[in-house]
């Protein structure tokens, strides 16, 4: 990386270096406990008997970990991530911490010392302890539909759990367009195809139109939450998702415009529109962990740096993949 010049958050080729280079344990802008009061309450106002996690994102954050204590079953949990390198560690992270398995080897070197009956039970309880559910792992790139729709379940959970991802796909470049004409609401506005498959460029608009990857996230996790869901994220930013709709929203009637908002000659096209499927019942700022009001140079003290947590649920607007 060039001197002076910022990481690539939006690169995939950043976080498997990252994450091949830097096996310790770290969890972006707050302790893994941060969002508790937030996912219980989400998991109390569900209606699932066996409400799902999605923590996207995973990284190498304990949160992960920390995750399994708000539910009953591991299994309920499903960690992603953009990056193999940090699948990978999460999966042998958990198998250590929880001590999910017993090797063969510890066994079968003491098996000439040991009756028959002894061997068996051993043998019992390693299988026993190789039985205890885990979490779920996939790799997935939450800008990608395919990607989405392959490793995740429509529609299945109840929280989804965003520590900071936001800020990375924040900084990730503009995607284009029609690659989420796969993607509609019924009650609105259809696109002009009858299918859209692999390779297709979608309706014609006149011209090509590309989007602030956080809209293609909030259409990607809207695709797989349940309605009701709550989507709660931590954040640096005190304004980062572009499409709530918030007072005097407008969508951009030029491409001169510079803003985030969608070009509403997309919305005429049929467009989903991320922001009817998600809507903010909460946002809340927290204190930057361990930073103090300081007085700076000038003798004038600064303002206590803020995070925020964002909690978004998602509305009853049905969202389809033709």
């Amino acid at each position: 990386m060039e001197s002076g010049k910022p990481p690539a958050f939006g690169a995939q080729e950043y976080w498997e270096s990252r994450f091949r280079e830097n096996t310790d344990p770290y969890d972006w802008l707050q302790p893994a406990t941060i969002l508790d009061k937030d996912i219980t309450e989400a998991l109390m106002l569900s209606d699932d008997p066996g409400p799902q996690i999605l923590h996207v994102g995973s990284g190498t954050s304990l949160l992960s970990f920390h995750l399994r204590s708000h539910v009953d079953d591991p299994g309920q949990i499903q960690n992603v991530d953009y990056s193999s390198e940090a699948i990978k560690w999460g999966q042998q992270r958990e198998r250590e911490i929880f001590n999910f398995q017993l090797d063969e080897d510890d066994f079968e070197s003491e098996e000439e010392d040991q009756d028959e009956e002894e061997v068996e039970e051993l043998r019992k309880n390693a299988m026993l302890v190789g039985e205890i559910p885990m979490m779920r792992w996939s790799q997935t790139s939450l800008l990608s539909l395919p990607s989405v729709i392959t490793t995740c379940q429509l529609g299945a959970f109840s929280v989804i759990v965003d520590k900071s991802l936001c800020d990375a796909i924040a900084c990730s470049e503009n995607i284009d367009a029609s690659l989420y004409f796969g993607l509609y609401c019924p009650t609105g506005k259809a696109p002009a195809l009858s299918t859209v498959k692999e390779g297709d460029e979608g309706p014609s608009l006149g011209q090509t139109h590309r989007v602030h990857p956080l809209h293609v996230l909030g259409l990607n996790l809207a695709l797989l939450a349940r309605t009701g869901a709550r989507w709660i994220a931590l954040s640096y930013s005190e304004q980062r998702f572009p499409f709530l709709h918030g007072k005097g929203y407008q969508p951009r009637t030029s491409e001169g415009q510079f803003d985030n908002s969608l070009p509403k000659a997309l919305l005429d096209q049929g467009f989903p529109d991320p922001g009817k499927l998600w809507f903010q019942i909460r946002k809340d700022a927290v204190n930057a962990d361990g930073e103090q009001c300081k007085k700076g140079e000038d003798g004038v003290f600064r303002p206590e740096p803020k995070h925020w947590i964002y909690v978004l649920e998602r509305t009853p607007v049905e969202l389809r993949v033709r």
